[in-house]
């Protein structure tokens, strides 16, 4: 066999293993951004629900905290969860609970997911009556 076929061969070969390997990548990013995508989104929706429903006297805003102790321990870390399940315990046995460990967390996770600036302030509640 002449020696520029079996390079020209050689040659389309790498290139087809190359745009399989490529395409594989691309798959394999994608997920991992759809992914991070989602989780992103539904943290912030949880923490904005929690933050929502913080220092409130009415039950009204009691919904919103059931939905966001949901998706944190849907989409959360190991330690949202632990909190999260722990904010749940206390409220469901006492009545009330502080949501600033979590919401705090929350935030600083996202911040850190989003590539922002860390927040050195606290959480301020700002609350009507």
């Amino acid at each position: 066999m002449n020696i520029y076929l079996i390079l020209s061969i050689l040659s389309i070969l790498v290139q087809v293993i190359g745009w399989v390997i490529l395409y594989f990548l691309t798959i394999r990013t994608n997920k991992l951004s759809k992914k991070k995508e989602i989780t992103i989104k539904y943290l912030s929706d949880a923490w904005s629900s929690l933050e929502k429903g913080s220092n409130r006297r009415d039950k009204k805003y009691n919904i919103d905290i059931e939905v966001a102790i949901g998706q944190i321990q849907l989409f959360g870390t190991e330690r949202q969860i632990e909190l999260a399940q722990k904010l749940a315990f206390e409220l469901s046995s006492n009545g009330e609970c502080s949501t600033l460990e979590l919401l705090n967390l929350l935030r600083d996770d996202l911040r850190k997911e989003l590539m922002l600036k860390e927040s050195l302030r606290g959480i301020k509640f700002l609350r009507f009556t």
